[in-house]
């Protein structure tokens, strides 16, 4: 996935977790999904997980091992992924329509659109 933006990332070397302060706007269930997905995800791969979007609104899960790390296997990290990505097709559409209302310039138009609409209504 080129050009891509990290939402949230979880490294299980040091038990930290990450969360892209430029993606505030993503709802509050969703932030806690991805919290405990990306943890879930790093302890699973003994690795660092990340969750990332692309220019186009594709949402990406990633796996990878610190350099050091030669116990890391990738190929057993990859089926996890491919685990995750099932489990999760709703927090992946989630977030899918996060980017299209927020990332992109219709999705500005269609919230500029229905704020209006929702202040002319009251």
């Amino acid at each position: 996935m080129e050009n891509k933006n990290i939402i949230a990332a979880a490294s299980y070397y040091n038990k930290k977790y990450y969360f892209d302060p430029n993606c505030v706007d993503i709802p509050g269930g969703v932030k806690k999904e991805l919290e405990a997905l990306c943890k879930t995800g790093a302890e699973m791969v003994q690795g660092i997980f990340d969750i990332s979007y692309n220019d186009i609104g594709e949402i990406g899960f990633k796996v990878s091992g610190e350099e050091e790390d030669h116990n890391f296997d990738e190929i057993g990290a990859r089926i996890i992924i491919d685990k995750l990505v099932k489990e999760n097709e709703e927090l992946i559409k989630s977030l899918q329509l996060w980017h299209a209302l927020y990332k992109t310039e219709k999705g500005q138009k269609i919230r500029e659109q229905l704020t209006a609409n929702n202040i002319s209504g009251i």
